[in-house]
């Protein structure tokens, strides 16, 4: 198993549905972790 340590201040989202402000969440959305995860692992070759 391994594991991910994603560290910082804080980060803001935006859904790019809603034209709200950025929100500010305690812990990263799903889709948030969707797209580091991607940007990690995806391999062009695979």
């Amino acid at each position: 198993m391994r594991e991910i340590l994603i560290m910082g201040k804080g980060a803001r989202f935006t859904r790019p549905e809603l034209k709200a402000d950025p929100q500010t969440y305690l812990l990263i959305p799903p889709t948030a972790a969707v797209g580091i995860l991607s940007a990690i692992y995806w391999k062009p070759e695979f």
